[in-house]
């Protein structure tokens, strides 16, 4: 009997879980971005962004003890399904981490949605609530000067979209503008990542030695090549470097992953050199290729002298690597090692 309840309560759990979270009638869905997001991206957490960036799922780290898919969608709602005092002011989004065992969640994800609105009437999110057949307002953060709404929600999955309340009036708090910031670089920039407008900039084109920032560059020109993660690679002396490094010898053996993640976890120096030669490629050829996608990507001012960042050569201007991270951020493989707190591996041949 104790068996039967049990299974009862998760059919139930399981009905109201569909029921809260099933399409309104007639919503169509198009796929706008998968991607899987792996266990241990999942401990430390996650931002998936929609292709246009006007729609974020925000994954905290430590909410998911698995990997899953995160899945984007478009949606059309009919008419006839928005309240008659409301106006829908954003698009609207079906968001799906597909975990194996959906479930409300005890700590919240954090989607981020853009609307269009000139005026200063209610804004909230609003997520499809099958049970009452109705929209349903949950707290929402708004950023007035950027049009953004953010906002907490305990569902793995949900249709959301912003709603603006026609005639009732908010009262936005207006952020302005604390004038220039009090800092002690030398050079700097900031840009916004939606529309590329310049924030704030000083010394942007001056050139300056970069430094191991060069590795962003030598993981990017590494990725176009489709190399194998899991090929088994074996140290060189001559990818012997000062500084930052791995302790290994010449002849252990590792995979390609492991000096991957050694050089931009880590910033191994020597991880780069080896980095680079796993491409099959001498060091100048390797090096060419940089200077190369450096010039296709419009990035007059920047120059790469050697795969590590230790050559003085190694020269850009803040404005050129700013829109150079805009590019190398959209391979998933560099934002999973570069978000990464630790790693660890023992070599093959030896297990030191």
């Amino acid at each position: 009997m104790k068996n039967k309840n049990y299974t009862i309560l998760t059919i139930f759990v399981a009905e109201i879980l569909f029921l809260l979270f099933s399409n309104p009638a007639d919503a169509a869905e198009t796929l706008n971005r998968a991607r899987y997001v792996d266990e241990a991206t999942m401990a430390v957490g996650y931002t998936v962004p929609s292709k246009h960036y006007d729609f974020l799922v925000g994954i905290r780290g430590g909410i998911f003890e698995e990997g899953a898919w995160v899945k984007i969608k478009e949606t059309s709602i009919a008419v006839n399904e928005i309240p008659s005092t409301k106006e829908i002011i954003s698009p609207t989004y079906v968001y799906d981490i597909r975990v194996q065992d959906p479930q409300v969640l005890e700590n919240p994800v954090f989607i981020s949605l853009e609307f269009e609105s000139e005026n200063n009437y209610k804004k909230r999110i609003h997520f499809w609530n099958r049970v009452t057949s109705e929209w349903q307002a949950i707290p929402t953060q708004i950023d007035y000067e950027n049009n953004i709404a953010k906002a907490a929600i305990h569902f793995p999955w949900s249709i959301v979209a912003v709603f603006e309340t026609t005639g009732v009036l908010d009262e936005p708090v207006k952020i302005t503008g604390a004038g220039d910031p009090s800092i002690q670089a030398e050079t700097a920039i900031a840009i916004d990542e939606r529309t590329g407008k310049v924030l704030y900039e000083l010394n942007a084109d001056k050139e300056w030695w970069i430094a191991s920032l060069t590795k962003m560059m030598t993981a990017l020109v590494f990725l176009e090549t489709e190399p194998d993660f899991d090929e088994v690679f074996a140290y060189s002396s001559e990818d012997n470097a000062i500084g930052g490094k791995l302790y290994v010898s010449d002849g252990e053996t590792m995979t390609v992953r492991d000096l991957f993640y050694s050089m931009l976890v880590g910033s191994a120096n020597n991880a780069a050199n080896a980095i680079a030669r796993s491409t099959g490629m001498t060091r100048d050829e390797f090096v060419a290729a940089m200077n190369k996608k450096a010039a296709d990507l419009g990035l007059a001012n920047t120059v790469f002298g050697d795969p590590s960042g230790l050559s003085l050569d190694n020269r850009s201007t803040v404005t050129d690597y700013a829109k150079f991270m805009q590019t190398v951020t959209d391979r998933f493989e560099i934002l999973q090692a570069t978000t990464a707190p630790v790693y660890s591996f023992t070599t093959i041949n030896v297990g030191s």
